[in-house]
């Protein structure tokens, strides 16, 4: 009896060791799901803002005076400065988040707005969630930018006419397409809006899989 008693004790062990797990897995399932539906709030809001923008700030309109005033309120951005260019009114500013910012935002990553001729041109802020969880239906426009002699590259979604969300730099591997199909679903993305970066030369429709 002492041998059945103890074997119930370690069944019933087992079993609340197997709930406690199971529970535990579907909490971080339901905060993943959570992350990824702001994300795409967050992104449909960029998509619909006519021109496009991100955290009030609309590349191709705000000014260099315009984007410190706004990066200065705004409760998502901590410390920031200006890496000035060659050019008057040039160059990059770059900030680190707050902690006050949405769980999506990779906040390992500061943000990055690139500034010509004293107006915002572009925003690039990285997220922790994969490319097909931003995209809303399939993008008008895929491109890879191949880098370092053809041994890297990176993918990215358009929505023309200025923005775009890319996966990090990866190896290069054929085919091509199977190592976007990866790229799409579990790495982490970076939405950009405005100008095109340089060196992203446009490719012939490759796909983007939204999940």
């Amino acid at each position: 009896m002492t041998g059945i008693r103890a074997a119930r004790r370690a069944l019933r062990t087992v079993l609340i060791l197997g709930i406690g797990l199971f529970a535990g897995a579907l909490s971080v399932i339901g905060v993943g799901s959570g992350r990824e539906s702001d994300s795409g709030a967050f992104f449909r809001a960029i998509l619909a803002c006519t021109p496009a923008c991100m955290m009030d700030i609309t590349p191709g309109a705000t000014t260099l005076d315009q984007a410190d005033a706004l990066l200065d309120d705004h409760p998502w951005v901590g410390q920031y400065r200006m890496q000035r260019g060659m050019e008057t009114d040039s160059g990059l500013i770059g900030w680190q988040w707050s902690g006050a910012q949405p769980a999506f935002i990779d906040a390992t990553r500061g943000g990055v707005l690139h500034i010509r001729a004293g107006v915002v041109r572009l925003i690039q802020v990285h997220v922790n969630v994969p490319v097909a969880a931003l995209c809303l239906h399939t993008p008008s426009s895929g491109f890879d930018a191949v880098r370092f002699h053809g041994q890297q590259m990176v993918f990215s979604g358009g929505y023309p006419p200025a923005v775009s969300i890319q996966s990090p730099i990866l190896p290069r591997v054929d085919p091509v397409r199977v190592a976007w199909l990866r790229a799409s679903v579990r790495s982490p993305a970076l939405i950009q809006v405005g100008e095109r970066p340089k060196g992203q030369a446009q490719t012939d429709s490759l796909p983007i899989f939204c999940g």
